[in-house]
């Protein structure tokens, strides 16, 4: 059974984001959905696993 997301936590989404933006691309996936301190990418051809990335909570 395949994926339909995975979550990523990250410490700082503003910064993560830059460098995923560039990445994914790369890697044939486009931005998807986002919010305030999270974001995703989808593949672009419309199937496969979506990625998330969500602001990591450090203690």
């Amino acid at each position: 059974m395949p994926l339909e997301h995975l979550g990523i936590n990250v410490p700082d989404p503003a910064y993560a984001r830059e460098y995923y933006d560039a990445l994914m691309s790369l890697l044939g996936f486009k931005p998807f959905v986002s919010g305030p301190d999270w974001f995703s990418y989808a593949p672009a051809g419309g199937e496969g696993t979506q990625l998330f990335f969500y602001t990591a909570l450090v203690f």
